[in-house]
């Protein structure tokens, strides 16, 4: 599971975002590599239902998230 941290990119020509939603988790359905790391996509179900190809640099991973969270609380 991943958690949302940044404003997806405008993804099709009409400038229409496919609805995700900052702090929110959602599971990956699909990963799709490519051979530039910037390029890596998650498949995930967006806040309309639809499964859409999103940006890795986009999400957190939630462990990662927590840990993150834990660390700055100790500081």
């Amino acid at each position: 599971k991943v958690m949302c941290i940044g404003n997806s990119p405008k993804l099709s020509d009409s400038g229409a975002r496919f609805s995700i939603t900052i702090g929110k988790v959602y599971e990956i359905k699909k990963v799709e590599k490519s051979f530039s790391f910037h390029d890596n996509r998650y498949f995930i179900i967006n806040d309309a239902g639809v499964m859409f190809p999103y940006p890795t640099n986009i999400f957190i991973g939630v462990s990662e998230q927590r840990d993150n969270k834990i660390n700055e609380i100790l500081k």
